[in-house]
């Protein structure tokens, strides 16, 4: 048996690849008329509920067709801004003054870089004028930075932290959006102040939370430095990895997998060190590992059951029976063939990238001829199952 190994540099591959929450209201529901909803986001294996509440403090109704609080879009009625997907304030005062809308954002475990925008902040004039006032604050001391979505906005920067209104918006576009960012500090909520001066009773309206991101801040157990798999030969394979620092960190189980993404299983699990600021090297050696193409990854657990997954890594081995013809490889064009491949139904075929991902194909066979065309494939080294045959195929641009 010819062996091939494959290994991979993995860099701080559990606490450095922060995934990055985004509360977009073209996916997640808000219903009609609801002043309080909670969203639930995973972020590197640890959960994070967004609840958003809404207090009204003005004497009158709901507007937007009487549906407000409500989800806006692109297209509808009281849409705010270009292609927004916001959350729509709009509210008709039964008297003429100061109307409040106070919209709190809570998060049930600390996070950064938090941003999002505000829309149609605008001032209008004469006998159904109005002035449009948002002021945004943390739970904290920390204050947000406000920044003009466009050059000629509709309103003024009055504080670090409040916007007003100053010129009509009647076009509803981006020169009323103001866009709200806390950068690095860490909070854990959130309040938007909406005030509304207005002279007369008719609707009174604007969007917030569009584009609305954000990242956990939590630290995480594990920095993970290396994690590499190397063939020892006869089914045999050793796995290696290494931490920096560890904390409550319970153990890892090493997972294997020879389809791609779906179908890893868990074949050891190795304890870990819980609370650790020094480096620590693990090794193991796993058995019966078939030929072909094999993926691994990390599964890391502290004691409190939060979980977090290193990347894929590949490993290939060759096999001794005969391999079937590719032609050409490397491939230049959109489609290869394969020869002395038998007859093939297209079950009995996979392709995928080195890191698991299955990609689609379209197959046509004559006899013993098989044309395989490639759809927009980045260029790369990809692996190709035939039947129980593993082969490389590299793809050079098309």
């Amino acid at each position: 048996m010819r062996i091939i190994t494959t290994t991979m540099l993995l860099l701080c591959a559990l606490s450095m690849h922060s995934q990055v929450g985004h509360l977009d209201f073209s996916v997640y529901d808000w219903p009609n008329q609801s002043t309080e909803n909670t969203y639930n986001f995973t972020l590197n294996g640890q959960d994070i509920d967004v609840t958003i509440k809404i207090e009204p403090m003005f004497a009158g109704e709901w507007g937007c067709e009487g549906l407000a609080p409500r989800e806006d879009g692109p297209g509808s009625l009281n849409a705010f801004g270009n292609n927004t997907h916001d959350l729509a304030l709009c509210f008709t005062p039964e008297i003429t003054g100061q109307s409040t809308i106070k919209a709190t954002v809570t998060f049930t475990k600390p996070v950064t870089n938090v941003s999002f925008d505000i829309s149609d902040i605008d001032f209008q004039d004469g006998e159904n004028g109005h002035r449009d006032s948002v002021m945004v604050y943390a739970d904290t001391d920390v204050m947000p930075t406000l920044s003009y979505k466009t050059e000629n906005p509709t309103f003024e920067m009055m504080s670090t932290n409040t916007a007003l209104g100053s010129v009509d918006n009647s076009l509803g576009d981006d020169d009323g959006t103001v866009q709200v960012s806390f950068g690095s500090d860490v909070i854990e909520s959130f309040t938007i102040m909406y005030d509304d001066s207005a002279e007369s009773a008719d609707n009174r309206a604007i969007g917030i939370l569009d584009q609305f991101f954000f990242t956990s801040a939590s630290v995480l157990p594990v920095e993970l430095v290396d994690f590499e798999a190397r063939n020892l030969g006869d089914g045999q394979v050793e796995v290696n990895w290494t931490t920096l620092s560890e904390i409550n960190n319970e153990g890892f189980q090493i997972q294997h997998g020879t389809e791609g993404v779906d179908d890893f299983m868990s074949l050891q699990m190795i304890e870990g060190n819980g609370n650790s600021a020094y480096r620590q090297d693990y090794t193991t050696i796993l058995g019966n590992i078939p030929s072909g193409v094999n993926f691994f990854r990390l599964k890391q657990m502290d004691y409190e059951g939060n979980e977090s997954y290193s990347d894929i890594i590949s490993l290939y081995i060759e096999q001794d029976q005969e391999d079937i013809i590719i032609s050409p490889n490397p491939i230049t064009g959109s489609r290869f063939f394969v020869l002395n491949g038998g007859e093939i139904d297209k079950s009995q075929v996979s392709i995928f990238s080195l890191t698991g991902q299955r990609q689609s194909f379209q197959l046509t066979s004559n006899g013993a001829i098989h044309q395989i065309n490639l759809p927009d494939l980045s260029a790369g080294l990809y692996i190709l199952k035939w039947k129980n045959k593993t082969s490389k195929i590299l793809i050079g641009g098309n």
